[in-house]
């Protein structure tokens, strides 16, 4: 997929799903800065919502203002800290691994996928190259 889909259609999910949150995933932490923050930032200028959402750059997180949901960026340097992404409310519904040819194998990311991927009853996950 392209990211400007996948950015849009993860801005869209979130403010259509209240109970919902997503995470977006690079091999690597230091990229996520420089990338994919600004293309979720890009999708949120291309509805006209700018004013719904607020960006973290602290914590690397879009934040929509109307229910507090979140939109997070992690890199996999350290998988393990995965296991500890926990919102105070709803679940995790929409997943996107954004340059997947740098991830190790469909193993990795299905690893990924079970650890983020749990308390819903639909999920979407998005793959990028």
């Amino acid at each position: 997929m392209k990211s400007s889909f996948c950015s849009i259609e993860m801005v869209l999910g979130i403010m259509n799903h209240p109970d919902t949150h997503a995470c977006v995933l690079r091999k690597t932490a230091s990229t996520c800065r420089g990338s994919f923050f600004k293309q979720i930032q890009w999708a949120i200028n291309q509805l006209s919502v700018a004013h719904l959402w607020e960006a973290n750059m602290t914590e690397l997180k879009w934040v929509y203002l109307p229910t507090g949901q979140e939109i997070i960026f992690r890199g996999l340097d350290d998988p393990e800290k995965l296991k500890s992404l926990k919102q105070p409310f709803g679940y995790y519904r929409y997943l996107w691994f954004e340059e997947l040819t740098e991830f190790d194998g469909m193993e990795e990311v299905r690893n990924v996928m079970q650890t983020i991927l749990r308390g819903g009853h639909k999920f979407q996950c998005f793959f990028s190259y």
